[in-house]
């Protein structure tokens, strides 16, 4: 019965290492529901970066991510995500 109550409360006492996490500061993009937000930081890294008249591919459900933080974090960008089957291609136009 001893060993039963030692292992019932090891395992519940068991606590999370927060070693992966960070505290978002300002600047900082909002998380999105069910998006990575490594992937997140990487598409507006890549979006200050990308010139006029050039493209980078993305996965298919990373469209709705890459319209909102260029609509959040860059108004002036015109933006096109074209569909090439199992990825999508954001092309900025201006």
């Amino acid at each position: 019965m001893k060993m039963f109550f030692s292992r019932l409360f090891t395992r519940n006492n068991q606590f999370k290492d927060n070693e992966g996490e960070f505290p978002i500061t300002s600047g900082m993009p909002l998380p999105i529901k069910n998006v990575n937000y490594i992937e997140q930081l990487r598409i507006v890294k890549t979006l200050e970066r990308l010139p006029i008249g050039s493209s980078f591919p993305i996965k298919s459900e990373l469209e709705y991510t890459v319209r909102k933080m260029s609509r959040d974090h860059f108004p002036e960008y015109k933006i096109t995500i074209r569909n090439f089957g199992n990825s999508h291609r954001v092309f900025r136009v201006a």
